[in-house]
């Protein structure tokens, strides 16, 4: 435990105060984002969680199957040791002394020496109605890496809190898989994220099954125009 001594300048008394242990694992992460940061480094990020000793850092070559994990006690970091030129996949729990969370969302990387200039954003977080894995990424970095290109990745929540901009690349793949109106496809703060991206030059690829259904038939005269002129 950890001892206390506090006093009046004519007493003092000490105690000896227990070790906290949380009495449950930590909540699962989210605004996730990876990032290379040398040919053979990349970068995760998550947001805080509260109550987390470790971050458990997952590791696989093809998005199923998981061959290494490193913990780090800070949700920022860099995983070292990693080949030239080849696509990762990376996915975080958060851990304490009774467990370990359930793991964010998939994301992909490739190591690259000079700075990747492409992103992928997963904005596929609905889990109701609909199969959602949490790896709809692989379906992604798979095609984009054999069609020679280098990209980091980011969930929308890095995205729309400014954590990880878009406004860094010049290509942007979002996908959103089965997203619809309960998660929303944009939110007020994606729209403009999205179109200052646009009006800036960038060029945005994205992908969904109800981003009208969404943005205009159940969506506001704002979504219906960004909708209409930028996507």
């Amino acid at each position: 435990g950890t001892w206390l001594a506090a006093g009046n300048g004519l007493y003092t008394t000490v105690i000896n105060v227990p070790h906290y242990t949380p009495l449950y694992p930590p909540q699962k992460p989210d605004g996730f984002y990876l990032k290379a940061v040398s040919s053979t480094e990349v970068e995760f990020y998550v947001n805080p969680v509260q109550f987390t000793e470790n971050y458990i850092v997952y590791l696989s070559t093809n998005g199923y199957a998981f061959t290494q994990n490193f913990e780090f006690q800070s949700n920022k970091d860099t995983i070292r040791g990693l080949d030239e030129n080849s696509l990762y996949y990376f996915k975080v729990a958060a851990s304490n002394s009774s467990g370990a969370s359930s793991t964010t969302e998939l994301l992909a990387v490739v190591t690259n020496e000079d700075e990747n200039k492409v992103a992928i954003v997963n904005g596929f977080d609905r889990t109701s109605g609909t199969v959602n894995p949490g790896n709809y990424i692989i379906k992604h970095a798979g095609v984009m890496f054999q069609s020679g290109l280098s990209f980091n990745s980011a969930s929308n929540e890095a995205v729309f809190t400014g954590i990880h901009p878009i406004q860094n690349y010049e290509i942007v793949n979002w996908f959103l898989g089965n997203e619809s109106t309960a998660n929303q496809t944009f939110n007020t703060t994606e729209q403009q994220v999205v179109i200052n991206f646009l009006e800036g030059g960038g060029k945005f690829f994205v992908s969904g099954s109800e981003i009208g259904y969404d943005l205009v038939q159940n969506g506001t005269t704002a979504s219906k125009d960004f909708y209409a002129n930028y996507l």
